[in-house]
């Protein structure tokens, strides 16, 4: 596949991906039951933000791992810069649908929209190493004049 051909298809996957979020992070923000539970236990303040950021960290890389297999599967060559091309399409498409993290809010909006981009690579990297570390267990059989 040509490199101008997968990066167009990077860009996709990125913006593609941020729509898809914007849904996903809708339904999990309302259904998920760990902030809660948190504050049950009594943690407040940056605790709780933490405990939150870290799970949602951990749950974007999760939901990356498809967008992971689809650019490593547009060539590993061409890992990285088709990953930088879909964190900044993923970046721009996001500014775009929910809109751009705002200063007035305070450094935990743009601690959280960085990790989310981070997810992504994180994810990519993740992905790359568990496909490289497979190891190729692919039968290959002897010819018949090598067993005699």
């Amino acid at each position: 596949m040509s490199q101008k051909l997968s990066a167009i298809i990077a860009v996709a996957i990125g913006a593609a991906f941020a729509i898809l979020l914007t849904w996903c992070w809708a339904y999990i923000a309302a259904m998920n039951p760990l902030p809660i539970l948190l504050i049950k236990t009594g943690l407040t303040g940056t605790g709780l933000w933490t405990a939150v950021a870290a799970t949602e960290f951990l749950i974007n890389i999760v939901l990356f791992l498809p967008a992971a297999w689809a650019l490593w599967r547009l060539g590993a060559q061409h890992i990285r810069i088709n990953t930088v091309l879909a964190l900044l399409s993923l970046a721009i498409a996001g500014a775009l649908i929910v809109g751009l993290p705002l200063f007035s809010y305070g450094a935990r909006i743009w601690i959280t929209y960085t990790l989310l981009l981070a997810s992504l690579s994180t994810a990519v990297w993740l992905f790359s190493r568990f496909v490289n570390s497979v190891p190729n267990s692919s039968f290959k059989p002897k010819a018949l004049s090598d067993s005699a």
